[in-house]
């Protein structure tokens, strides 16, 4: 018995050895800590509403957006909408174009930024058309991309409310519209599920049925379509 206590201990791992281990466990226990507390520190969204203006810079309704033209007015009315309607809330705009451009994105910030970006309509304007090729209609792909990126977006998956207001006749001219047309339809309904708000303004009429018609499937509670006969279009509710 005596031999095999001595045999049990000269296979047993040295002390000093066992005190390394200990301690090398330990290290790695704390690097483990503090990598997660690392990766809990990234910067989060936690704005409580998107807003999406999507504006027609094509040829056929670029001229909506002059200085005196009823887009522009309208644009700055729901941005003042907007910003009167989540007082104390955070709130995220962005803004996009539709036209021949293969990029819809332009500007994305607090919507209070926007006027300090943009003091008057000359540089809102500028900026606008900077980015916008008005050679041709791509508003299903432009849509599709913008759909894609406001349902992906931080904000959105954190559980921001998202809404998107369309400026535009809607009349596309894209080779590949039928193609991003179906790849909208599934956003819109991705967009759906997560409560998006929306509505089309200035609406060619031909196209009043077809899009409404599309919002509705798509499961957006709260939509409207308005013809580009309106006037006055109506304001939506972001409460």
């Amino acid at each position: 018995m005596k031999r095999l206590s001595n045999l049990m201990l000269s296979n047993s791992i040295p002390t000093n050895s066992m005190r390394c281990l200990l301690a090398m466990v330990v290290i790695c226990a704390g690097c483990v800590k503090r990598t997660a507390e690392q990766h809990s520190r990234f910067p989060t969204d936690d704005s409580d509403f998107v807003l999406v203006l999507v504006l027609d810079l094509s040829t056929s309704s670029v001229s909506l957006f002059d200085d005196d033209k009823p887009g522009y007015e309208f644009t700055m009315k729901l941005i003042e909408h907007y910003t009167r309607a989540v007082p104390g809330r955070n709130g995220k705009l962005i803004l996009a174009q539709v036209s021949a451009s293969d990029n819809p994105l332009l500007w994305e910030g607090e919507a209070g930024q926007l006027r300090r970006d943009f003091s008057n309509p000359r540089a809102f304007r500028e900026k606008l058309l900077s980015k916008s090729n008005p050679h041709g209609s791509r508003i299903h792909e432009g849509l599709a991309r913008t759909f894609e990126y406001l349902v992906k977006h931080q904000a959105v998956q954190g559980g921001a409310k998202p809404a998107v207001f369309v400026l535009s006749d809607m009349m596309d001219n894209g080779k590949d519209g039928a193609e991003y047309e179906k790849k909208l339809v599934a956003s819109l309904k991705e967009f759906g599920e997560k409560g998006g708000i929306s509505g089309f303004y200035f609406v060619d009429q031909s196209l009043l049925t077809k899009w409404q018609t599309i919002l509705n499937n798509a499961g957006i509670k709260e939509c409207f379509v308005t013809p580009d006969i309106v006037a006055d279009p109506p304001m939506p509710n972001f409460d």
